[in-house]
C-alpha cells in the first residue's frame, strides 16, 4: 500500500489513520462548506470540529493518540522532549491540559450559555465564492 511504501510497514496502519482523519477534517473546513451556518456554535460544534483537527495534529506530531487525561500528559512529555518549552492540548468536552517544564495545569470547559444575541460569523457566502472562481480563470 502507500503508507507501507511511504512511511514504512511498522508506520503503515498509523500513517493510514491520520491521512484518512486529515482528509475528512479537511473535507468540513472548505471554503464553500463555511458560513455562519455551517456548524452551531451554541452547542459547541464548531469546538468540537476544531478539536478533533487538533487532537490529529498533535497525535501526528509526538506519534501518540490521545484520548484521554492521561495520554494527553503522555503526549504533552513527548512534545516536550523535542524541546518545546510550553504545550497546550484540548480534550474537546473535558478541557484543557497545559504542561509547562514541570508544571502541570488541567483547565475544565466553562458550561456553555446560550446567548440572548448570536454573534456575527464573518463567512464566505456561496455567491462570493463562485465569483472568485470566476475571476480566477
Amino acid at each position: 500500500t502507500f503508507c507501507a511504501a511511504a512511511f514504512g510497514e511498522d508506520q503503515a496502519d498509523e500513517a493510514a489513520r491520520i491521512l484518512n482523519l486529515y482528509c475528512k477534517y479537511s473535507g468540513r473546513t472548505t471554503a464553500e462548506m463555511m458560513d455562519r451556518t455551517t456548524y452551531d456554535l451554541a452547542s459547541g460544534e464548531f469546538k468540537q470540529v476544531s478539536d478533533e483537527f487538533a487532537r490529529l495534529e498533535a497525535e501526528a506530531l509526538c506519534g501518540l493518540p490521545i484520548t484521554d487525561k492521561e495520554s494527553a500528559l503522555r503526549a504533552a512529555d513527548a512534545l516536550l522532549a523535542t524541546g518545546l518549552q510550553r504545550v497546550c492540548l484540548s480534550l474537546g468536552p473535558h478541557g484543557v491540559l497545559a504542561v509547562e517544564g514541570i508544571q502541570l495545569l488541567f483547565l475544565p470547559n466553562p458550561p456553555l450559555r446560550k446567548r440572548e444575541k448570536p454573534l456575527p460569523t464573518p463567512g464566505m457566502t456561496r455567491q462570493k465564492t463562485e465569483t472568485n472562481i470566476e475571476n480566477r480563470k
